[in-house]
């Protein structure tokens, strides 16, 4: 009958399978950085002349160990740029600008990658808001709607306004309606503006997939509070507003009454409104504030209410009396 093995011989196995996961470990490791710097190498060749030092060194610093932070995040970089050039006009540009698109709106930390895009940008003398302004007018379509939908979180003040303008004669509808969303903000005097947040107002697109999710709020939302902020320039398009309450879901049909009462006023919002309450419910809301408002009631403002649901515009730059973020509190972990 074979012996039990002892406490010290269980020690010992334990050690030496210790130090040969440890050495399985490092030989991953550096089989996996091999690997990395072998299947870049076409992806470096593939890159840009401008961009394939940013590239390169990246690749180098992953294959030396001389990485700045954790090197997961630069492999899961260059794994992105690896597989948009895989995708018919997928480029290095289009890969980043997908970095930017994680927060989705909610800008929760643990959901937001641009980190990954941030660590890259250390190898190369690039940041993220050229990155951003070099995909604004890149021949990817994705590129070009991140770039726009992202801009002016990234963009410096003195430029943000003058690269919007541009992308309002794109010939992508999204990167228009993005453009004319951020200029109603943070320019609302510019000229046509009302033609393309109309065009949007009418189209079928998604400025969040979060409120989407949550609420069915939809980009015809996003463009009808867009109107709003353009006050009584936006009077022409009070009857597209108006066929909108019907047309869309009870969210974007509440931001699309709301848009008419700060076009139209108090008095001309609740006749347009309260004929389309029995078809269209959840206007009676709308119609109900204008009333409190009127008898100088205040109304309460919950991050709860889809009402006051989180719109990329509304939280990015400029807070205003609809500010979503100044009504949530941050949770345990210091997030919103």
């Amino acid at each position: 009958m074979a012996k039990a093995p002892d406490d010290r011989e269980r020690k010992v196995a334990r050690s030496e399978r210790a130090d040969l996961d440890y050495g399985l470990a490092e030989y991953r490791e550096e089989l996996n950085t091999s690997q990395t710097a072998a299947q870049f190498d076409e992806l470096i060749e593939a890159a840009s002349e401008s961009n394939r030092d940013w590239i390169r060194r990246i690749v180098f610093a992953l294959q030396d160990g001389e990485v700045q932070g954790r090197a997961i995040e630069l492999k899961c970089f260059l794994e992105r740029v690896r597989l948009h050039s895989k995708l018919p006009g997928g480029n290095l540009l289009s890969a980043a600008m997908s970095f930017l698109d994680g927060e989705d709106y909610e800008k929760r930390p643990w959901e937001d990658d641009s980190h990954f895009l941030l660590a890259a940008s250390q190898y190369g003398s690039t940041s993220i808001f050229s990155l951003t302004r070099s995909a604004l007018t890149d021949g990817n379509t994705f590129a070009r709607k991140t770039a726009a939908k992202w801009l002016p979180k990234y963009a410096p003040e003195d430029s943000v306004v003058s690269l919007l303008l541009s992308a309002l004669d794109d010939p992508e509808s999204e990167v228009r309606w993005w453009a004319a969303v951020h200029l109603s903000r943070l320019a609302p005097q510019t000229p046509g503006l009302v033609p393309v947040l109309i065009s949007a107002l009418n189209g079928s697109w998604y400025s969040s997939a979060r409120v989407g999710w949550d609420y069915g709020l939809t980009g015809a939302g996003e463009a009808a509070e867009a109107l709003g902020h353009l006050g009584a320039q936006g009077s022409i398009a009070v009857p597209d507003l108006t066929n909108a309450i019907l047309a869309l879901g009870e969210y974007d049909a509440q931001l699309a009454a709301r848009s008419i009462w700060r076009i139209s006023g108090n008095h001309d919002a609740l006749r347009l409104i309260t004929p389309l309450i029995p078809k269209q419910p959840a206007v009676e809301k709308v119609a109900d504030e204008i009333k409190q408002v009127e008898r100088e009631i205040e109304i309460p403002k919950s991050p709860d209410d889809p009402r006051h649901a989180c719109f990329v515009a509304r939280f990015m730059w400029r807070p205003g009396e609809d500010d979503y973020w100044r009504y949530r509190t941050r949770d345990g972990r210091g997030a919103f």
